[in-house]
């Protein structure tokens, strides 16, 4: 199951946005600002990921973390309204999405413009998060175990 938190002012904004499949769920990140432009897919399985930029929000930034490794798609009108994606994770090839995805891939935006990081270092420290690297997230809870995954203060930051 993959969470989506959004750190952007209207819910409609975030359903016009993304057209995703059924089995994503979404929280509303806990700081949001009316000029916000970052949003944050965060899961454990990895697997692939549609992200349909219909709506205007410019200079806008797309976090993906994930153990597994992910194909990400971008399109839509104002796709080239996204300045920065970066992928944090392990990179692994688990066939858990009954997909085979050997290793992380990003498409619809410039190479220049994205990142596909293999455990990056965490720049913030939460005790019910996994403070060696960034690797995987599945909630918006920042005050519970996260299982061995980081928590969401520590994908934003």
């Amino acid at each position: 199951m993959l969470n989506l938190c959004i750190k952007l002012n209207t819910k409609k904004a975030i359903v016009s946005i993304l057209l995703l499949l059924n089995m994503f769920n979404f929280c509303l990140a806990q700081t949001c600002s009316p000029s916000g432009n970052l949003i944050v897919f965060s899961n454990y399985d990895g697997g692939q990921l549609n992200i349909n930029v219909d709506v205007n929000i410019p200079n806008l930034k797309i976090g993906i973390v994930s153990y597994e490794s992910a194909q990400i798609n971008l399109s839509g009108a104002f796709a080239g309204n996204v300045s920065q994606v970066i992928y944090a994770g392990v990179q692994a090839a688990n066939n858990n999405c009954a997909i085979n995805i050997p290793t992380t891939t990003i498409t619809g935006i410039a190479a220049s413009n994205y990142s596909i990081l293999t455990i990056p270092p965490v720049t913030s420290t939460n005790v019910n998060g996994y403070n060696f690297g960034i690797i995987c997230g599945y909630s918006c809870d920042i005050n519970t175990s996260q299982g061995g995954c980081n928590t969401i203060d520590q994908i934003i930051n």
